[in-house]
């Protein structure tokens, strides 16, 4: 089936794209230099031979034109291998040039000796006379005429003028038989004054063409003699291949799309410098620079991790349209989509962080200390990771990018606000408690700050605490967020916690939410 919206990977090439569609949907037993060959024979067959190793593009990457996408739609499906090849108008959207290079492809495909379906709304002459038969539908749905089209029309013309009688409609000389075979089963108001009234689908089920077409296809549905029940005895690849083929296809897709590379790591340098230059070598030795130095470490620790995993959202989204098209097809499941879109983001994420800590973390003066250092990355990791799932949970519950990002900007405003920095967890109003507990970053803001705090016995450093005297800072910090350094482990446990729960919650929405409307 070949859908109207052409809908791509748009960092994979054209021979990428239909390789993979034949890997997943040929059966098993065909080996890869057969199927890499089948593959060429197809873009050969539908003229994408020229283009094989442009990439599809999208939105936000350059590729082909309307025409070729739709090529490329044709030969996804022709991979395969049906025997039978249904398309939605695909003219539709398209110039005349290209329209006719789609439908002469369609030809060749035909002439291979597979069936071809094909709806189509007002063609141009040159293209309704491709076709050899024809059901024409009038308003309602019901049948009007169902036959072979003719030499030049010549078939549907005589019974449409044949029916309409003597004193009816007929073809002008040089017009398009598909603009007036409309024109005369649905006439303007004009025309139903100039010719006489006729119900051509009334017609046409009392016409000897209806009766011959129904004998036909009452016997092509019965089995020939002798021949027994269709079995289907062919198998597929497993779920591993399946999800290693899928895995590779979005490595390959992170890797070429740079608009979000580029602007995941690009914002990732301009905060981690911003917060620098802003807190450099900030002096934590008084009541003020202790909460400056808090405030940074909360910002640094939440703020880069949800602009990673905010940057791509707007690929999730195209890519998820993708997605449905291809579970659609069976392709692959929504565990396997659900785990290749996990496993991606990993190395990446990986990468921004390490981009973000490596001038934050010394321009600010943080404690010089490897163990510090590294929980702190580990900290900031896990939130990027927390942000990302969520984003994906997002992709899967809501219909739009527009949603998504609404819904996504209310969450992260109230994680924010009780994240323990704006207000005390003591001076949290009771009926907002709930929320405070599944709220990951008080967990995550203890674990980055008391280790960079945490002081034992003599020596430790202290600050002068309006209206409470003088204090040791790690005291303060700890009565403050209500954590000590030694619950890190316990804290990290957590957002691993979260890290599972979102994980479940978006296979959960995966499996009961759709929002194909189609």
């Amino acid at each position: 089936y070949v859908e109207q919206q052409d809908l791509h990977i748009g960092t994979a090439t054209v021979r990428e794209a239909l390789q993979l569609s034949a890997h997943l949907r040929l059966p098993a037993h065909v080996d890869k230099e057969t199927r890499t060959k089948f593959v060429e024979e197809v873009m050969e067959l539908v003229g994408l031979t020229s283009i094989a190793d442009r990439l599809i593009g999208d939105v936000a990457l350059p590729g082909l034109s309307p025409g070729q996408l739709k090529l490329v739609t044709i030969g996804v499906e022709l991979v395969a291998n049906p025997s039978i090849l249904f398309l939605d108008e695909p003219t539709s959207g398209l110039d005349a040039p290209s329209a006719y290079r789609v439908m002469k492809a369609v030809r060749r495909i035909a002439a291979t000796g597979r069936s071809v379906l094909c709806t189509i709304h007002q063609p141009s002459a040159e293209l309704f006379l491709m076709f050899d038969r024809l059901l024409l539908l009038k308003t309602g749905g019901y049948d009007v005429y169902f036959g072979d089209v003719g030499q030049k029309g010549c078939l549907l013309v005589d019974y449409l003028e044949t029916t309409a009688g003597p004193n009816g409609s007929r073809l002008p000389l040089g017009i398009n038989p598909a603009n007036w075979m409309l024109d005369v089963i649905s006439p303007s108001e004009n025309d139903a004054q100039q010719y006489p009234a006729v119900d051509f689908a009334v017609k046409w089920r009392e016409s000897k063409l209806n009766a011959a077409a129904m004998e036909a296809l009452e016997q092509a549905s019965q089995p020939a003699p002798g021949v027994g029940p269709l079995v289907l005895t062919d198998k597929y690849v497993g779920p591993v291949t399946r999800y290693l083929a899928i895995q590779k296809r979005y490595f390959v897709s992170h890797w070429r799309n740079a608009p979000m590379n580029v602007t995941r790591f690009t914002l990732e340098i301009i905060i981690s410098l911003l917060f620098g230059l802003i807190y450099l070598q900030v002096d934590s030795s008084d009541f003020s620079g202790v909460n400056s130095l808090l405030a940074v470490i909360f910002l640094g620790m939440s703020f880069p991790a949800s602009m990673a995993a905010g940057s791509a959202m707007p690929t999730l989204f195209r890519q998820r349209a993708v997605y449905y098209r291809e579970r659609s097809s069976s392709m692959y499941n929504f565990l396997t989509y659900n785990l290749a879109m996990t496993v991606v983001e990993l190395p990446y994420l990986f990468v921004s962080i390490v981009i973000f800590i490596i001038p934050y973390y010394f321009m600010i003066g943080l404690r010089m200390d490897a163990t510090a250092f590294f929980r702190y990355f580990l900290v900031i990791y896990m939130m990027s990771l927390i942000f990302s799932f969520l984003a994906m949970l997002w992709l899967a519950l809501m219909p739009n990018q527009i949603v998504a990002n609404i819904a996504n900007g209310v969450i992260m405003g109230l994680f924010f606000i009780f994240g323990g920095m704006f207000i005390k967890p003591a001076s949290i109003p009771s009926g907002w408690k709930w929320f405070y507990y599944i709220d990951p970053i008080p967990k995550a803001f203890i674990a980055a700050a008391m280790p960079q705090f945490y002081c034992e016995g003599a020596g430790c450093p202290t600050i002068d605490v309006p209206n409470e005297g003088t204090v040791d800072t790690y005291t303060y910090i700890s009565e403050m967020l209500v954590g000590y350094a030694d619950q890190y482990g316990a804290m990290i446990g957590y957002l691993v916690l979260t890290l599972g729960v979102l994980r479940i919650l978006n296979l959960l929405a995966g499996r009961y939410v759709n929002h194909i409307k189609r």
